[in-house]
């Protein structure tokens, strides 16, 4: 599926990207500096009933919010992180593998291998945005299971 982000669609994006959440336990999303990632995960984490201010977990590489009914969402940033044994070190795929949780990774390149490895998790889709060419207000995103 490919779409362009506005703020005026932002929601219905989010909203789509919900009714894949039963399919899909990890989401990453892939693009450059500044291109909306960050908005687009808080936009999906309080349509699922998250009511804490939801940050970038840049220097903490992740942030785990709750919602009313218990569902656990991580929120990953792998910017930082070296490599997959770091990822793997920290205990972070522990949390791939929680029930009732979702996980939502930001530059997900460094556990690409790990998160292709059979029976390591349930349901990886990518979401990819960039800039728009015609328009650089605007967003592109693809969504790929």
């Amino acid at each position: 599926m490919k779409t362009i982000l506005t703020t005026d669609n932002i929601n219905q994006l989010a909203a789509h990207i919900i009714t894949l959440m039963p399919r899909y336990t990890i989401f990453t999303f892939i693009g450059p500096l500044g291109a909306g990632k960050t908005t687009l995960i808080k936009e999906i984490l309080r349509q699922s009933g998250v009511t804490d201010i939801v940050t970038s977990p840049t220097f903490g590489y992740v942030n785990t919010y709750h919602n009313p009914q218990a569902s656990a969402f991580h929120h990953f940033d792998l910017y930082r992180i070296a490599s997959a044994q770091d990822f793997i070190y920290a205990g972070f795929d522990e949390y791939l593998q929680q029930e009732h949780s979702w996980s939502f990774i930001e530059w997900p390149g460094v556990i690409e291998n790990l998160l292709k490895q059979p029976g390591v998790v349930q349901g990886v889709c990518q979401i990819a945005i960039d800039y728009s060419v015609d328009d650089p207000s605007q967003r592109t995103v693809t969504i790929s299971p």
